[in-house]
């Protein structure tokens, strides 16, 4: 009887100290914000083509764009093996110059472009931004809006000498946002429209951890292919056979990526085992 008193002891302090051990990982867990909705089928991309430089945008602009999408849905496939197609449509400029968003029912997510950031929407180190429209029930869309020129930040000006009362104007010129920034922009903004908000590192650090941290240092040919974490807080939202139903009964708006348990993605088999 003692014998059998002490092995049950045992086994019970064995599941709490478990137990624990999971409260403490998650407790320090890096995580996500996500927003209160999601898509309940396979959302359709529609590219719109900007009036001003057309050449440039379809000679470097539109297959950049067209890859940071296509990621998200070859890496999830691949992952999960779950449904994760994107239709992707590209509009050019004289077929919508005289249209409004409302004459494209079927795009869930409108991406277009502006020149550059004026500071009316988003603060002006924005490199991009989405927003949500549900206020017309027949067509409810994410709009992901790119810049695609920016002032070059950290810039070294050399002004000479100073002498007093010298009137000193300084002009800083737009540069035209590289290829491998704006594939980045259009990866990180999309992960906005199908519902994730940032990600964050539960100890603060500025490493960069996922696609969906806030910022990056441009002009630097900066890549981050999408994460484990990235394709772990996906299923979450949508479950593993993707985006159409059955999806996870509840969307969650904070997401814990519990990096402990998911192992990392090969960068020749991409196939992941989630649970």
């Amino acid at each position: 009887m003692n014998w059998f008193v002490i092995t049950m002891f045992l086994i019970a302090f064995i599941m709490i100290g478990l137990m624990t051990g999971l409260v403490i990982q998650q407790a320090h867990a890096d995580y996500f914000e996500a927003i209160n909705l999601r898509f309940i089928d396979n959302p359709n991309v529609c590219i719109f083509e900007p009036e001003y430089d057309e050449d440039y945008f379809n000679n470097e602009t539109v297959y950049p764009i067209f890859s940071g999408i296509k990621e998200w849905e070859t890496t999830l496939e691949k992952s999960t093996k779950g449904d994760w197609y994107i239709p992707i449509y590209v509009y050019q400029w004289e077929d919508h110059i005289d249209k409004v968003v409302h004459d494209y029912l079927d795009c869930q997510i409108i991406v277009s472009f502006e020149q550059t950031n004026d500071g009316s929407r988003v603060g002006y180190s924005a490199l991009g931004y989405t927003y949500f429209d549900h206020s017309w029930s027949k067509h409810k869309y994410a709009h992901i809006v790119i810049f695609t020129e920016t002032i070059r930040v950290n810039q070294v000006i050399d002004i000479g000498n100073i002498q007093d009362k010298d009137e000193i104007v300084i002009n800083l010129q737009t540069e035209r946002i590289p290829s491998s920034d704006i594939h980045h922009i259009m990866k990180h903004e999309f992960g906005h429209a199908v519902g994730l908000l940032h990600h964050y590192n539960s100890d603060i650090s500025d490493e960069k951890r996922s696609v969906m941290d806030s910022s990056f240092k441009s002009f630097t040919d900066y890549y981050m292919p999408i994460q484990p974490r990235d394709v772990h807080v996906m299923v979450q939202l949508y479950g593993e056979d993707g985006w159409a139903n059955p999806n996870p009964i509840i969307i969650p708006k904070k997401i814990e990526t519990m990096e402990w348990f998911i192992p990392l993605i090969d960068v020749i088999d991409l196939r992941v085992l989630l649970q």
